[in-house]
């Protein structure tokens, strides 16, 4: 009779290829590791495993019994679920590791799905790439495994491991928005084969790049790469601007390297998590006369921004509140993978989409009283040049059923709610962000809301962390 625990620690030194990062993985010393593929080698009658300077190798034996170790692993957590369940002490889990991309737009709906069939199941999401989610799938610490499988950029199969087909990826083409294809729906490969080409790298090590390498080849012809290269300093030179979807700590530091070299700037919010380096990058985009905009989403929502104009154009507003309660804990929520806002919470991811909107619609905040509450809850008031006051009131962790936005204004004209975002992609506002940033660098005129306006609101949240942080040491 195979024990259980020993068949454990033999697939992860299979998968592995190595005691020592079994054993690390195991949580055991590598002598215990090794005792137990001795006891489990002795009750076989056989060798499963050798052991040469490369590191380890599966021998016949070893390898069939990998094939079975898996089956026999799963059949065993499974019928431990089932009797639980059946017990009435747990839930169904299930195990999910996935690359980011794959994490953020693919399973939000497979959760919804998956709730709707079995809302007894749970669903535990790892965000890692496609060889440690293999490694992890084939050990047993993760049911499923979502990856990149092509032909274009084909990997070998591992044993023990089924592979389906989730969904197909299209390819596309960046070009510059004056290029006669730009307005073209869809481009055959033929089409491309004069055109000069930007990519990562040429030599084969970026998934991404073998793809796009590979399809051309398949087409006949090899592309006309113009530049290849990984390095920043040396992409930085062959553009005009620059667009970011970083955590805010790594964005200020590319950014002001960016802006050094002349490049404009497109930036998330927050443009940085510490005062003094949004003042940097700011003092350094004035000082070389660049253009920048920072992408507060509302600001660019066309519903938002007819409310906006509404609220500008109406006087008497005396106040207005806004509540905005995620819940980041659910996994499908797309922006739950993310550990700067995991570890940040609500005042620096969705706080500075509320200063600004409270801001735009009230007028200039000019001081704030801030007062936290469990977890990352706060709740803040805003007293704004207008002499309004309104009232924000945020956290990242709410139990999903209080999960929601709203915000509206009040006043002589009455009550006037902002309406919810448009569901759906957000690359039309981006898009307008993009575009008004190459006006804004053609006539030379600031944006409203550029790296001045993004460095303000990160001295009122600093302001806020500061009041939450002598709060808590009191």
């Amino acid at each position: 009779m195979l024990d259980l625990k020993l068949l454990t620690t033999f697939r992860e030194v299979a998968v592995r290829r190595s005691f020592s990062e079994a054993a690390a993985a195991l949580s055991f010393t590598q002598p215990a590791v090794s005792q137990h593929i001795g006891r489990l080698e002795d009750s076989l009658g056989t060798r499963l495993l050798e052991r040469d300077a490369r590191g380890v190798k599966l021998t016949p034996s070893g390898e069939t019994l990998l094939r079975h170790a898996s089956l026999l692993l799963d059949a065993s957590r499974r019928a431990e679920e089932e009797v639980r369940l059946a017990a009435g002490i747990g839930r169904a889990r299930v195990r999910v590791a996935a690359f980011a991309t794959a994490a953020a737009g693919l399973l939000p709906g497979a959760t919804r799905e998956l709730r709707a069939r079995r809302p007894d199941a749970e669903l535990a999401l790892q965000v890692i790439e496609d060889t440690p989610a293999l490694d992890a799938l084939q050990s047993g610490r993760v049911d499923v495994a979502l990856i990149v499988q092509s032909p274009l950029s084909p990997s070998p199969p591992r044993p023990g491991v089924e592979y389906l087909p989730v969904c197909s990826d299209e390819m596309r083409l960046a070009v510059a928005a004056d290029h006669p294809l730009a307005t073209r729906a869809s481009v055959g490969l033929d089409e491309l084969c004069d055109e000069p080409f930007l990519v990562t790298e040429v030599a084969g090590t970026c998934a991404d790049s073998n793809v796009v390498l590979n399809a051309f080849r398949d087409a006949g012809f090899e592309p006309n790469v113009r530049f290849a290269s990984d390095d920043y300093q040396a992409l930085l030179a062959d553009v005009e601007a620059v667009a970011f979807a970083v955590p805010p700590d790594v964005q200020v530091e590319l950014a002001l390297v960016a802006a050094q070299a002349g490049k404009h700037l497109l930036l998330d919010k927050p443009v940085a998590l510490a005062v003094e380096d949004a003042r940097a990058l700011r003092d350094a985009v004035t000082a070389a006369g660049l253009a920048s905009v920072v992408f507060f989403t509302d600001r660019f929502v066309n519903t938002a921004r007819a409310w906006f104009d509404q609220v500008g154009s109406t006087n008497g507003w005396r106040g207005g509140w806004l509540r905005w309660f995620s819940s980041l804990q659910q996994a499908d929520n797309p922006f739950g993978a993310s550990p700067w806002r995991q570890e940040r919470g609500a005042v620096w991811d969705t706080g500075p989409h509320a200063l600004s909107t409270m801001g735009t619609a009230l007028g200039p905040i000019v001081s704030l009283t801030a007062v936290g509450g469990e977890g990352d809850l706060v709740a803040l008031v805003l007293r704004h040049q207008s002499g309004a006051t309104s009232t924000v009131s945020l956290t990242q962790f709410a139990p999903p059923a209080a999960a929601g936005f709203e915000a509206a204004v009040w006043g002589e004209a009455g009550l006037l709610p902002m309406p919810p975002r448009p569901e759906g992609s957000l690359s039309g506002p981006y898009a307008t962000a993009a575009n008004e940033l190459v006006a804004a660098a053609v006539s030379g005129e600031p944006h409203p809301v550029d790296v001045v306006f993004g460095t303000h609101v990160v001295e009122l949240l600093a302001n806020v962390q500061a009041q939450l942080d002598a709060g808590h040491a009191g």
